[in-house]
Formats: structure tokens, sequence, C-alpha cells
């Protein structure tokens, strides 16, 4: 009888390990699919902005490609 107790147990501990890790997997499923709705929260009632900076979000601006300047020629047959 102590056999079969002690499978249960590992069986029992192994299944809610698994249902723990689908848990925590639906989560994070739910939070990504979520993430462009949510606020940031605040967790500092009395801000000091020297210390904390206002977030800043990206812009259109931030999302363009970079311009970058035309490469210039080198002159190598200077020494």
């Amino acid at each position: 009888m102590i056999i079969q107790e002690m499978t249960n147990w590992l069986t029992g501990s192994i299944l809610f390990a698994l249902g723990c890790l689908v848990l925590v997997a639906g989560v994070i499923l739910i939070n990504n699919l979520l993430h462009k709705f949510w606020k940031p929260v605040t967790v500092v009632l009395m801000r000091n902005d020297s210390v904390y900076p206002k977030i800043r979000f990206a812009t259109a601006d931030d999302s363009k490609e970079p311009e970058f300047e035309s490469p210039k020629d080198i002159d190598k047959t200077k020494d």
C-alpha cells in the first residue's frame, strides 16, 4: 500500500506542477494579446520627476527608418 500511495503522490505533484505551468502560460498569453490596451501603473504615490522621469512612449516619427548622409569618397592617394 505504501508504494501505491507514493505513486499517487508523485503523479499528483507532477499533474499539479503541469497545471500551474498551463495557468502561467495562459496568463502570459492573455497579457501579450491585451498589452496594447494596458496603461502604465505607477506604484509611487508621491512622484518625484527628477528621480522618476515622465514615461515617453514611441511616436510615429520614432518608428521611421533613419536618414543617413550619403557616403563620402575618401581620397587614398594622399598620405
